[in-house]
């Protein structure tokens, strides 16, 4: 992000009594970002001098405002007013005509004539383009920074509509700024300053950075929801999830499905049984009956962050948040890309929970038993795929976790055992999977296909008739000739939704015939 200078307009706008005040206000934020815009601003100049392209750099919108360094600024007033009078004009005459100006003292004037106006062997004018891109998208940055800043103090003095509208203000600077990236603009190399090849900051040790998607996938009611809570806890609290170190950072916990007072329950219970005993790292939201617009979500969600420094956030469950079709690539592609986009713009590891498609999982690959599109499997960073292991019980639940990274060395599979309300690690249990060794193929039956529909869920075609020929070999024909005849003897019903068709067992018993294949 941009290095916030504020201006004699912020000062206005924020209330604040002086300059000086508003300047310490913003200091702390100020260390945490780049030292690498000066060195942009000089390398900047130095393209547009080796390429004499200031007129271009002026007609593509630089302007004072796109520097910090106070020498830097000064040169491109003077560029301004060289140009409107000659737009030939080259870097000999703006500096020549800065210097006899007596604008600067004498310190800047040799950081004037210090610049390289000689290009290198490998420089091109491609260059050029570059500097402009790069200078533009900062100075977008700093002022959505502004607004930020103004949107928490108004937040603080209670102003809540107005800090509503700056945060608005701050995304719609950031939007322009990304606007002002083109999609393809490769840089050279060698242009990479070094703190690019500096990873992010990492919150699990060899597994997951800030900034990253984490998915966990299992079965439904496998207490997915438990683990998830279970590891933000620990990292809030430093404390080492599974044998995997943890950074203690903030983090948030979004709930879209349990009622506010079970949510903070269910939290305590498992960080009493933890011994974690400090959660003041611990941010809860309960969002359960409220109509949630994801992008709009995001907006809060980020301003949040910002302001509280949360390192990774947790949304459960998802099916309350994503949009489209969870079995069309295109959807769930476009919903992981707002999550990606929540994960960069809050710089916080995002974490999702989903489940697995119906019937057996074991006879497949850990990256694809989950429901729907194969996006939700190969989208995220770190996959965790929670499976039964074959000595589970009803008594003792047992799971296999397969992490697959996409960062990190791999880690092999292992396992963890259920005792209310904790997940431990179990290290000497094998890791064999329930029903691994798969089921005998049949030319199906309606006892195989209502196998397959738990409960009172609905199930959508498309994953059904998947499951039936994944779990018992059955044909797609033969499944719709099933299909049809569990509809005529009321042994399902139907609902249609658009072109979709989503099937489940008919409770309806005096509906249901005596009727059988």
């Amino acid at each position: 992000m941009a290095k916030y200078i504020p201006t004699d307009e912020d000062q206005l706008a924020t209330g604040y009594e002086s300059k000086a005040e508003l300047v310490m206000e913003v200091l702390d934020f100020n260390q945490k970002v780049s030292e690498s815009e000066e060195q942009a601003e000089c390398r900047a100049l130095e393209s547009f001098a080796q390429f004499n392209s200031f007129a271009l750099a002026i007609e593509r919108g630089v302007s004072t405002d796109c520097f910090i360094d106070p020498v830097y600024r000064l040169i491109w007033q003077q560029a301004q007013r060289s140009i409107q009078a000659d737009p030939n004009a080259d870097f000999h005459e703006i500096s020549t005509q800065l210097i006899e100006s007596r604008a600067i003292p004498q310190k800047a004037a040799e950081k004037l004539l210090a610049l390289k106006i000689i290009p290198p062997p490998d420089a091109t004018a491609s260059h050029v383009e570059t500097r402009i891109r790069r200078l533009i998208v900062n100075a977008a940055n700093r002022k959505a920074v502004r607004h930020i800043h103004q949107a928490d103090l108004l937040a603080k003095q209670g102003v809540i509509n107005k800090a509503r509208e700056a945060t608005h203000q701050a995304v719609e600077a950031w939007g322009k700024a990304e606007v002002s990236k083109p999609m393809f603009a490769p840089t050279v190399f060698d242009d990479y300053p070094e703190q690019a090849f500096t990873p992010p900051d990492i919150l699990i040790h060899n597994m997951v950075y800030r900034g990253h998607k984490m998915l966990f996938s299992g079965a439904s009611k496998a207490r997915k929801t438990w683990l998830m809570v279970y590891l933000l806890l620990c990292i809030q609290a430093g404390k080492d999830f599974f044998g995997f170190i943890t950074e203690r950072k903030p983090v948030l916990i979004i709930d879209l499905e349990l009622i506010e007072s079970q949510l903070l329950e269910r939290v305590r219970t498992i960080a009493t049984a933890a011994g974690i005993w400090n959660t003041t790292d611990l941010h809860v939201i309960s969002l359960r009956g409220k109509r949630v617009e994801f992008s709009k979500l995001k907006i809060e969600i980020v301003s949040y962050c910002k302001q509280h420094g949360i390192a990774a956030i947790g949304i459960d469950p998802v099916y309350r948040v994503k949009t489209g079709e969870e079995n069309s690539n295109d959807d769930a592609a476009e919903f992981m890309l707002e999550v990606e986009s929540l994960a960069s713009d809050a710089n916080a590891a995002v974490i999702l929970a989903h489940h697995f498609a119906k019937g057996g999982a074991a006879s497949k690959a850990s990256i694809d038993r989950m429901s729907g599109a194969g996006v939700w499997a190969r989208d995220p960073d770190v996959l965790m795929s929670m499976t039964e292991a074959a000595h589970s019980t009803a008594e003792v639940p047992a799971f296999v976790i397969e992490p697959t990274l996409r960062d990190f060395a791999p880690v092999k599979p292992f396992v963890i055992k259920w005792d209310y309300p904790l997940w431990s690690k179990d290290d000497r249990a094998p890791t064999e999977l329930k029903g691994a060794a798969g089921r005998p193929k049949a030319d199906g039956t309606p006892a195989q296909i209502m196998e397959l529909i738990e409960g009172d869920e609905e199930v959508q075609s498309t994953e059904l008739q998947k499951a039936a020929n994944e779990n018992f070999g059955i044909p797609k024909r033969r499944f719709f000739e099933l299909i049809k005849n569990m509809l005529n003897t009321g042994t399902i019903r139907r609902r249609k939704e658009g072109r979709s068709s989503f099937y489940a067992i008919n409770t309806d018993q005096s509906f249901q015939k005596t009727e059988t294949l």
